[in-house]
């Protein structure tokens, strides 16, 4: 490596015992192979004069010159070695910038403009599911539908204005034509998406309903005194001297330290019954003994919902 002598700042790389002209700095200059910029901001070599190529990096328009088994340089900064990067060369007239042509939608093909709108349309949908979860609890389904279709023909501009700076071009009276074509089928899928997630939460509803049913009539089926242990639902439970005790799993309860009876822990299993059925949870409670502070508790929870409550 050797210091630019033009700002002793930069440096050169050395390449086939010839100091190559690349300067950190961005000037030009050598031992070996003079270059110098002009005021016109193009590359002059003071020694014989090269081919002039466009650079690799030719859609911002900068140039280089091409040395033969060394390096190419460009006014942008780029470096290259010559044998490599020769296929993506082309020769154009000096002075001339080169631009990558902008077409319009129009000059896709059927199948092209086809994926463009699925895509939008799937950018739709995903964006949905996150605003279904954040906003149906605190919105009226007229405004719900409201904050989707906004949301989601903003999400497919942004979308679209990104694609267009990734190489799509797309102008902007490309990306208003296509949301005027995709909005009326956007506003179907988001009325249908509705219409389902109603349905479901109803379905849900329901089988919430019959669930509590269905454990109201499995507390009442022991009788009026016995009660079918919400653990194992197999045995009864039975109380010996103050301590309640399933003879199927072998665990205790002590009743006496609350002055409880088995009727009184019937009661409150159907309130736990109750109070998760009125949450339209459509889950199923389970239940388990856990120690908690030292005590054994009977518990009730919900995998769904997550609730989680001490019955006794």
């Amino acid at each position: 490596m050797l210091a630019n002598d033009a700002c002793k700042r930069g440096w050169c790389e050395q390449k086939d015992d010839r100091t190559v002209p690349v300067c950190g700095a961005g000037n030009f200059n050598s031992a070996q192979v003079a270059v110098q910029e002009t005021p016109a901001g193009t590359l002059k070599t003071l020694a014989k004069p090269r081919s002039r190529y466009v650079c690799w990096h030719g859609i911002h328009g900068v140039w280089g010159y091409r040395f033969p088994g060394v390096y190419l340089r460009c006014t942008a900064g780029h470096t290259r070695a010559y044998p490599a990067v020769a296929p993506y060369l082309q020769s154009i007239p000096t002075g001339v910038q080169q631009k990558r042509p902008r077409r319009s939608i129009k000059e896709y093909d059927g199948s092209s403009r086809d994926k463009l709108r699925k895509d939008c349309q799937d950018i739709g949908r995903e964006h949905r599911k996150t605003l279904l979860q954040q906003h149906r609890p605190s919105l009226s389904p007229g405004e719900l539908q409201a904050k989707l279709h906004q949301c989601s023909m903003a999400a497919i501009r942004a979308e679209l204005v990104q694609t267009g700076s990734k190489g799509a071009l797309l102008t902007e009276a490309d990306i208003d034509g296509l949301l005027a074509d995709i909005e009326q089928q956007v506003l179907q899928e988001i009325q249908a998406e509705l219409a389902a997630l109603e349905h479901s939460e109803q379905q849900d509803q329901q089988r919430a309903v019959a669930m509590a049913e269905e454990h109201m009539h499995f507390l009442q089926s022991a009788g009026e005194e016995a009660v079918l242990c919400p653990v194992c639902r197999a045995a009864h439970l039975a109380q010996r001297h103050g301590r309640l005790v399933c003879p199927a799993e072998g665990w205790q309860l002590n009743l006496a330290a609350e002055s409880l009876r088995l009727s009184d822990l019937k009661g409150r299993l159907a309130a736990a019954y109750e109070e998760h059925a009125v949450s339209g949870c459509s889950g199923q409670l389970q239940f388990h003994i856990e120690d908690i502070i030292g005590s054994s508790n009977l518990t009730c929870c919900c995998d769904t919902c997550q609730v989680l409550t001490v019955v006794l």
